[in-house]
Order: structure tokens, then sequence, then C-alpha cells
């Protein structure tokens, strides 16, 4: 009854030793301990004790977060961050840096006199891209280094020095009269060779001009394209599509798309230089399926520059551009690294860079001072960790996280504000497993008994679900049943139930009869009724008289009530201890003393059951002279004769009882009358009768005509019975009168 509401379906107790009677505490409670994590024979939970750690089901899984990575083993390379975001592998990468030697190739020159190359149609493109490398030789205003379309009818043209932009380099789209215009802010009028990307993405974002791998500008202009031009457009590299100057340069590695490119894939066209081959995809730059002309201009004679995209659209040289090397032999270098799962990525980085990005692996590397990162990271790989984040969601409230370090040795991760710490002796094994990916793991709860000594406890741990469950408390004799394990946690948790296990109290009579009755053995007063042996056992604590008789029996005495009563109904009823000793019992009223060998034995034969006892009186009689018999005689309810030998008498009772009864204490007297015998001197006799009591007689002797008057009859008696001879001798002299 005091466990309501705590899913207890019943408790069972065997009758062990081990069982103590009486009120009991249960409570449940999360002990410190350990717990396992499934599938993870290497991982353990070590966690506190409740209300700080929760019990129930735990969720755990390992994830990389966006931030920095551990660049510890960097120190000296000058690198001072390495970011990285949240799509990275976690782990060890190592880091270096490679030289690669460009070999040498042909580029066109044009002379800014009369000399071009003409491409195939490209009319029908929406979108589009150009990518090239150029060297500007001298420079005037609208001199082109590519023009395509059909002049004042629309085209899109790149001019060395723009009308529009004071003299920098222009992007002009100029569709049906209207124009539009990107002014970079540079002339790359310094003799030295440079990257240069337009794109348009048409209905989108419109122009874009890029120089040496940065967004010099942009334009939103994203309307007309050579789709909409119509026919007769012209593809030139070097010459306009109006009476402009003619392109004073040289020019390499060019590449027409039917799409606009992406920021990433600009800079890794640059950062591969002119060695890098358009027609295969490489690191970010993923757009080789989208070329539709592709020329290195690397024939080394003829006036055909061969299409490398596969798409057969060749160019013509016009009016001679020649073919000069392209650039001296020179050296690349790239910063590479490898990641976790041994896949190689490789960036080239040009000696002002302060950063290298490599957008393939989510990182981005940042220095200070890029020759020395060089000089130190040349072939000589050096490492840096990207650390996981291990993540613990608690039956109850947020997930909480904790960065540890990716290595194969063991770790402790702390999970302070949840009392729990992971242990794990081989770090990265476990992160392989857990990586977006969840395991369990249980902190179950404990359940406690407290006995009703106070001192002795068990406590057991169990499942906390909502199945039922049996937990076993051996050590107490004792199983508590549940049918729902999680709501009775609920009940108990931090909390406390009691129940009662009843004991059964037995009583054996003297004679062997047992009963035995089951009562409440809570520590409060009872009344336990052994009906059968006309018994109330009163307990003013009933938990402390189960446990004091508990396998120990300990006796006690029912005294019984002697009555005696006596012949005239007088009656006395004396308490005795009736225990198997002797007793005398005194009946004071009764003048009576019971002496037993056995109280016990005389109690249980005369239970409900009398039996008779005589006392004998003893019945004394006084002669006149004082002479005193006492005679002892049996004083039952029947006739008797006493014999008084000394006295010569015999007393004749009909009920002898009744005469000892009322001489008890109380004389009465009783006279033997004599015979007075006269002999007159001639012999004759006469015998009288009389009354021989102490008073004033006369007794008459008719026949001898004698009267004796005596003032004491029984004086007068004792006297003359004395001797014959002397009566004889005074009857002379009884009296004067004849």
């Amino acid at each position: 009854s005091g466990l309501a509401g705590a899913a207890i379906t019943e408790i069972r107790h065997d009758a062990s030793s081990v069982i103590q009677p009486g009120d009991y505490a249960l409570s449940a409670k999360v002990n410190a301990g350990t717990t396992s994590i499934s599938n993870m024979s290497d991982t353990i939970i070590d966690h506190g004790n409740s209300p700080s750690t929760q019990l129930g089901d735990y969720t755990v899984s390992a994830k990389v977060k966006s931030g920095n990575a551990d660049i510890s083993n960097l120190s000296g390379t000058s690198i001072n961050q390495i970011s990285h975001d949240a799509s990275v592998q976690p782990g060890n990468y190592s880091l270096s840096v490679v030289e690669t030697q460009v070999s040498t190739g042909y580029a066109l020159q044009f002379d800014g006199s009369n000399d071009y190359v003409k491409l195939p149609d490209f009319s029908s493109l929406q979108d589009m891209s150009f990518s090239g490398w150029v060297k500007i030789d001298s420079r005037n205003y609208w001199e082109r280094i590519f023009d395509f379309g059909r002049g004042g009818s629309g085209d899109m043209f790149l001019s060395t020095m723009g009308g529009r932009t004071g003299g920098n380099l222009e992007m002009t789209i100029h569709p049906f009269g209207g124009t539009h215009t990107i002014n970079p802010g540079v002339t790359l009028e310094d003799g030295e060779w440079h990257h240069v990307v337009f794109t348009y993405d048409k209905g989108g974002s419109g122009m874009k001009l890029y120089v040496d791998g940065v967004n010099k500008g942009s334009n939103s202009y994203n309307t007309a394209s050579f789709a909409d031009f119509g026919g007769g457009q012209n593809f030139y590299l070097g010459k306009a599509n109006w009476n402009d100057p003619y392109f004073d340069g040289a020019m390499d590695e060019v590449g027409i798309f039917n799409t606009a490119l992406t920021a990433n894939e600009v800079s890794a066209i640059h950062n591969g230089g002119s060695g890098l081959d358009l027609a295969s995809n490489s690191g970010d730059y993923q757009s080789s399926s989208n070329l539709q002309g592709y020329w290195n201009f690397n024939e080394d004679s003829g006036n055909t520059v061969t299409d490398l995209s596969g798409n057969g659209n060749h160019g013509t040289l016009i009016n001679g551009p020649t073919r000069v090397s392209s650039t001296t032999p020179s050296t690349t270098r790239s910063l590479r690294i490898t990641a976790p799962d041994a896949t190689t990525h490789e960036v080239i980085y040009d000696m002002t860079d302060t950063s290298v990005d490599f957008p393939s692996l989510g990182l981005q590397v940042n220095t200070s001072n890029l020759s020395n990162m060089t000089s130190i990271l040349l072939n000589n790989p050096h490492t840096f960790t990207i650390n996981p984040t291990l993540e613990v969601t608690p039956p109850v409230g947020p997930t909480v996280e904790t960065e540890y370090s990716f290595n194969n040795n063991s770790q402790t991760i702390d999970f302070s504000g949840l009392d729990i710490d992971v242990h794990t002796n081989n770090a990265q094994a476990m992160t392989n497993t857990l990586l977006d990916n969840s395991e369990d793991f249980t902190i179950n709860p404990t359940l406690k008994i407290v006995a009703p000594d106070g001192g002795t406890t068990q406590e057991i741990q169990y499942n906390a679900n909502n199945n039922s469950q049996t937990i076993d408390f051996s050590g107490l004799g004792i199983d508590i049943h549940t049918n729902n394990a999680q709501a009775m946690t609920n009940a108990l948790l931090n909390s406390s139930g009691s129940f009662t296990i009843d004991t059964r109290l037995k009583a054996t009579a003297p004679d062997g009869t047992q009963q035995e009755i089951q009562y409440p053995s809570s520590a409060q007063s009872q009344t336990v009724s052994f009906n059968t042996l006309g018994l109330e056992l009163d307990s003013s604590d009933a938990e402390q008289t189960a446990t004091q008789l508990l396998n120990s029996s300990q006796g006690f005495t029912v005294n019984t009530r002697l009555k005696a009563t006596a012949p005239d109904g007088t009656q006395q009823e004396i308490q005795y201890p009736s225990s198997a000793q002797s007793q005398t019992v005194s009946f004071n009223t009764l003048g009576l003393e019971l002496d037993s060998s056995n109280a016990e034995q005389t109690a249980t034969q005369l239970l409900n059951h009398s039996q008779g006892f005589t006392i004998d009186t003893r019945l004394k009689a006084t002669a006149p002279d004082g002479t005193q018999q006492e005679i002892q005689y049996p004083s039952s309810a029947e006739s008797q004769t006493v014999s008084f030998n000394t006295l010569g008498l015999e007393l004749d009772s009909s009920n002898a009882e009744q005469t000892a009864t009322q001489l008890l204490n109380h004389s009465q007297g009783f006279t033997i009358d004599t015979r007075l015998k006269a002999t007159a001197p001639d012999g004759t006799q006469q015998e009288i009768q009389y009354p021989s009591s102490s008073e004033s007689q006369t007794v008459s002797f008719s026949d001898l005509g004698l009267d004796v008057d005596s003032n004491n009859a029984q004086t007068t008696s004792n006297t003359v019975t004395q001797s014959l001879s002397d009566f004889q001798s005074q009857s002379y002299y009884v009296s004067d009168s004849p």
C-alpha cells in the first residue's frame, strides 16, 4: 500500500533466514558507474550519481564543425591558420610544397598591323566564357584582344584601351546600338603574361571580368547574346568587327565555353598556369565538358590552329601571326595536401598570395610568409589535424558537444555538464564508427531496499524501460515485480516508498497444540488473536516483536487461577505461576495451602475440570474432669463412628462432614448420664439413671424408699463412681431421714 502509483504489481518473499519482517524502504537512484556503447567494445561511459546524471537512453555521434585545424605541428612554417568547413574529413592531413617544371610551348605573336585568327561560328551560344593568356606589347584605343559578333548589329569585345574606361581594359557587350561595359581598372601594360576570363550568364548574373583569377568588375546586363545577334557573325582573335586597331602582343591557351565559369574554376585555371589542360578537369575546374573550342597554338607550322576540345572547331591564321615560345622554361609551385582518406589535392599558388584555397577539401591555408612556407615545406611534409566533435544527447535536454583529438591513442572526453566521461582506447576508431552515425548507450538506475533493521540494504541495477521486469534481491529473499520499469523508476527516483512483509506468529500451547496467525508487522501496535488457543497477543510495536521472534522462539506462561470451593460453598480464586515448577498456592480466606510439584501439570489437569479433596477434621472431646482426646476422622458427607478410647466414648454421625462443619471452631456440649445404684443393708439394690449435668437433681429410689438430693448431679456422679464401698458406706449418711 505504500507503493501506490509505482507500477509495482507484486513483491514476493521467501521464508528464508534472511527475511526480516516489518517495514522496508524502496527507492531508485543512479549510482556512479560505467556503461557501454552498442557495438563499440573499445569505448565505455563513466557516469556519476543522480540527480546530476540522468538515467535512460543516450545517443552519441561524431561530426566535424567548421572552424580551425590544429596546426601545432606546423610551428615555424609561417602558416598562421588553416580554416575548414563542416564537410571536411576529420583526422591527420599531410601538407607539403611540390615544384613542377613547365615545359616550353608556343604562343601566337600578333604584330598589331593586320594579322589575326579567325575562329568558327559560335553564334548559337547563349551563356559563354572566354579564357586566355595575353601579354600586351603596346596599346591603342579600341585595340582588340577578341571581338565576337557582327559589329554595330551586336557583338562582345575586349579592348586593351577602352574609350569608355579612361584607357583601362574595357569589356563591352554592344547589342543593337547599346553598350554595357566593365571597367576592370587595370591596363596590363607591364610586358607580363596575364590570365583574362570573361563570363556571361544570360538571364542570370550577367557579365563578369576576371584578371589573374580575381573578379575585377561586373555588369548586371543579361539580356542578349550571340543567339540574338543574327547571322553573319565573326569570331576574331586580335581583330575587330569594326574599323579598329589590331592586337599588338602575344596570346596563348584560349578557350570558349557554353557556360559561365565559376569563380573557383577561374581561380583553378589561373593557378594552373599556361600548362593547365582545359580539356581535362582538375581540382575545382570541372567544366571540360562545356568546352566548345580550345586552342593552345602548339602546332609547329601551318595556318591552322587545332581545336583540342574534340569539337573540330579549328581556327585559321590570317596574315601570319607567328609562333613564338610561350614562356621561358619555368617552375610552378603547388601546395599539396594529402587527406586522411589518402587522396591528394594540389593547388598552384603565386608567391604573392597570402592564402591558398582547397575548395574540394573545404580548406583554406593562410600564411604570413609564403616564401618561408615554401622553403620549409618543399618536399618536406608536415601534418595538421582536423579534430572531430563528439555529441551526446541525453534522455532529456539539449545535445552537448565536446571537441577531442583525432588519433589512435586512448582518450577521456569530458561531458561535465552531463556528469559523463567517454573513455576510448582508440579515438580514431571511435570516430570512424560514430562519424555522421549515432549509437546508443543507456544509464540504468539502481533499486535500493532498506530492511526494517535500518542497516541491512541491497542495491540491484535494472533496465529502465517500459517493459515488465522482475528484480531479484536474493540477499534479502525478495523479488520486486513491475509491469513498467520506467514508470516505477519515475515514481521512486530520488524518492522512497515503503512496503511491509507480514510475519506468521506461531503459538505452541503446553500440550503441543499450535496455531499460526499472519499479522501486519509494521512498526505499530497490534493485537493478534489465537482463537484456537484462546489467546490474544498485544504488541506495542509489531515489527519489533516479529524481528525478535523471527526464527527464535521465546516462551511465555499463561498463569491459571486456582479456585477452591469449601464444603459450605465459600470460594476463593488465586492466580499463580503455572510453570513446570513446584508451587505453593495459599488460599488465605479458606485457610488452605496447596502444594504442587509441577504447577503447569496441576493447572493442565484441573483446567476446566474440577477435582475434589477432603480436609479431615479433628474431633476433640473434653470430659467433665477436663480430660481431652482429639481424634482425626474422614469428614466426608458419610456416616462415621469416631472412637474416643481414652474417654470411653464412641461418636456416631450420619454425616461426618456436617458434624465437622457444625462443630468447626464451635464447641457443643453433650451429657453422659450416670446410673446411681443404691444397695440397702439387706442387699436390696435399685439403679436409677439420672441426668448428670452440673445442676441440682433429686434421684428417687422408690424401691428402697430413698430420695437422693444433689446440688450438682455431675459432681455427685463423679464422686460416687470412685468406689462402691465408699458409696455404700456413705449411703448411710446420705440423709438422716428414714
